[in-house]
């Protein structure tokens, strides 16, 4: 009677001892993985086992199993199957203990039955997207692909696909359909839609597919995950930008002036409900022209232009502060200083005309004194 006597157990892996005759093998995975027993050195207490894995990329390797020693495969760093142990090794027959997977399938093949071939399904599921980094609103496609990586067909597939909660399916929902059945070898996809919500960054979960064996065998594969970035909402908003300037800044009272004042939008959208408030200083009177006004929207690189006579009626320092108000915001400026002076009369250029003034004087009283004797 032939049976298999657990060993040890890791929190992944575990243990068996096998009673192997020659040409006995041990198949894991429906034989996707296969441990042989070839021959013996029974003279030196030595196994030959044949260690070998169907559809994937190991090589198979021959080995000398011994007692308590550990065998690797394929390598000790990526170790998949060891044999940890060889003993009570005879002509024909000897026990083997070999670790693997926990979660593996497995079963003790007669030479006999060995010669039958095993055909065992292996699917990798690839999932993948048309960008990650997307904005609100965006439509993300998503593309499943099924490969059949084993010596066996696959049937009865089914694609469970579990749904985000901020990237809502969009068209014909999640459902996926491949070739059913599937033969070794061979490849299918489908793929399906959907549209971002809010921003963050979220996973659209790994895709989880069932399929059967030619022998019923049930199996399972999945993907990973893929992490979708949604950028938060681009915000646009207006910026007024006032200015003010004169034709002069320094007069005389009496005298005008002529300013120009101009609002610009530098922002990216349009401003609306615009008031421009600029109050004349008192000293200062408006003349024509205007100074103040009001605008349903300002555009984007959009510019209004008011020009204005301003008299200077008093002397003093004045200063304008333009207040824009607008939907965004406000905006308060100060404007460059005026200066008005009064127009002042320089008396000393005219110190000259005093002797003339008093000659010509002196003139008329002699002529006038003149006249008078004379008449007499």
């Amino acid at each position: 009677m032939i049976c298999a006597c657990p060993v040890v157990s890791a929190s992944d892996r575990i243990s068996f001892e096998f009673p192997l005759e020659i040409g006995d093998s041990i198949y894991f995975e429906d034989g996707y993985y296969r441990v042989t027993l070839v021959e013996t050195e029974w003279q030196f207490g030595w196994a030959v086992l044949n260690i070998s894995c169907d559809g994937c990329f190991y090589e198979p390797r021959e080995v000398y199993g011994r007692e308590n020693e550990t065998i690797y495969y394929p390598t000790k760093d990526s170790s998949v199957i060891s044999i940890t142990n060889t003993r009570d090794v005879s002509r024909d027959s000897a026990r083997v203990t070999i670790s693997f997977p926990e979660h593996w399938s497995y079963k003790l093949v007669s030479a006999e039955e060995g010669t039958k071939p095993v055909t065992v399904p292996k699917l990798v599921i690839t999932k993948s997207v048309d960008k990650t980094t997307i904005k609100p609103g965006d439509i993300v496609r998503v593309t499943v692909r099924v490969e059949n990586v084993g010596n066996g067909s696959a049937s009865d597939i089914a694609i469970i696909e579990s749904p985000s909660a901020a990237l809502v399916p969009f068209g014909g929902g999640l459902k996926l359909k491949i070739k059913d059945p599937l033969p070794a070898g061979e490849s299918d996809d489908d793929a399906y839609s959907v549209e971002s919500v809010r921003s963050g960054t979220f996973e659209i979960p790994e895709t989880v597919v069932t399929y059967y064996s030619e022998s019923k065998e049930k199996y399972t594969a999945e993907s990973d995950a893929i992490s979708i970035t949604v950028l938060a909402p681009e915000v646009k908003v207006s910026n007024l930008e006032t200015t003010i300037q004169f034709d002069r800044t320094e007069v005389l009272k009496g005298e005008e002036i002529t300013t120009t004042t101009t609002i610009k939008n530098t922002g990216d959208a349009p401003a609306k409900s615009i008031t421009l408030i600029n109050k004349i200083p008192a000293g200062l009177e408006l003349v024509s022209g205007e100074v103040e006004n009001t605008y349903f929207e300002i555009k984007p690189g959009e510019m209004h232009e008011l020009r204005a006579l301003i008299r200077a009626n008093e002397a003093g320092n004045y200063t304008f502060n333009p207040r824009t108000v607008y939907s965004d915001g406000e905006t308060t400026i100060k404007s460059q200083t005026i200066v008005v002076t009064k127009k002042v009369v320089n008396y000393k250029k005219y110190l000259y005309l005093a002797p003339i003034g008093l000659i010509i004087a002196l003139l008329i009283w002699f002529v006038i004194k003149r006249h008078k004797e004379y008449s007499f």
